[in-house]
């Protein structure tokens, strides 16, 4: 079963970083090099998972796939810099990849480091997540008097989307957490469900027609 959603996990990882590339190949942006580093990414992570076991094991890509949703709600909005986005994501790929290899280095049977890893992944995830929006928090009060412009509406759209979003991912993380604290079948249940739930919002996310509110805009706009 895992290797089927790993491989499931690298066609939609795969689908829309070329959907990306493709559209934006002339743009080299920081908004487009987060977007592409969301599933370059999620597919190395897959692919290494793979490679250090067989059939891989469901708690790691469920952790794999958080990390990659965090990277496209790291996104910044149409009227954010992108600059602090993508050296959080820089920050958490160097985290992940330290957290990744060192569970490597220390898997010599001495003792184990499954359960040493989750929790170290979940903190760096939460750590990065929490302080890019705190800082994303304190610039919006620094600059409110942007918000009473005429793309105000606009603005509030895309905050507000990202909002919800991110509601949603930390309620996701949180059932992931119960993942490792049920035993047994449940626990694995509880994994298979957290992935299909991570492939879902990794989709609504990485669709350009959905991204950030602005179907909604372009709709009002209409």
């Amino acid at each position: 079963m895992s290797v089927i959603i790993a491989v499931s996990l690298i066609v939609e990882y795969l689908f829309f970083f070329f959907h990306d590339f493709n559209k934006n190949k002339s743009h080299l942006t920081p908004r487009f090099v987060i977007r592409i580093m969301a599933g370059a990414t999620g597919v190395t992570l897959v692919i290494m998972e793979m490679m250090g076991a067989y059939p891989p094991e469901s708690r790691y890509l469920l952790l794999d796939i958080m990390a990659a949703v965090e990277i496209l709600l790291l996104y910044p909005c149409s009227f954010e810099k992108a600059g602090k986005s993508l050296g959080a994501v820089i920050a958490l790929d160097g985290a992940i990849a330290i957290s990744f290899v060192f569970s490597l280095f220390v898997s010599s049977r001495s003792f184990s480091f499954r359960s040493e890893r989750e929790f170290f992944s979940y903190i760096v995830i939460l750590t990065v997540f929490a302080a890019y929006f705190v800082a994303v928090v304190i610039k919006r009060l620094g600059g409110i008097r942007m918000f009473f412009r005429n793309v105000a509406v606009w603005h509030n759209l895309e905050d507000y989307s990202r909002f919800i979003y991110s509601m949603v991912y930390l309620a996701m993380v949180g059932l992931s957490l119960c993942s490792i604290i049920l035993p047994g079948d449940a626990g694995e249940i509880m994994v298979y469900s957290c992935l299909a739930m991570y492939m879902l919002l990794y989709a609504i996310l990485g669709s350009p027609a959905n991204f950030r509110g602005g179907a909604i805009r372009r709709a009002c706009i209409v």
